[in-house]
């Protein structure tokens, strides 16, 4: 088994949090129009300063954030979390180990 990634967390353990939950989708907009994890608000590099609005509105502090993109090497949810953290100093950030495959698997 390969060693966790710093700040990735599997989808068993998001589902232990319940529904507090505010997923995020760093796909492009056409897979997240295509197929998205229900609720999820879509914050990718390439609209950021389009979505971020949006994201703001719906984050609370209390409540864990989960960004997703494809799975395998896609390093766009790494980037966004790592964005969200640096420039917004969000501290509960966290990258769905597997992305969208682990869940869309479930």
């Amino acid at each position: 088994a390969t060693a966790p990634v710093e700040g990735e967390v599997t989808l068993a353990t998001v589902q232990t949090w319940g529904d507090q939950v505010l997923w995020v989708d760093a796909r492009s907009r056409a897979k997240f129009d295509h197929a998205h994890i229900p609720n999820a608000i879509l914050l990718n590099e390439d609209e950021w300063n389009t979505l971020i609005p949006r994201f703001l509105d719906a984050w609370d502090p209390d409540i864990p954030v989960v960004i997703y993109c494809d799975g395998g090497n896609c390093e766009a949810s790494h980037k966004v979390a790592e964005r969200l953290r640096s420039e917004l100093k969000i501290e509960k950030v966290h990258v769905l180990k597997g992305g969208w495959s682990a869940w869309s698997a479930k």
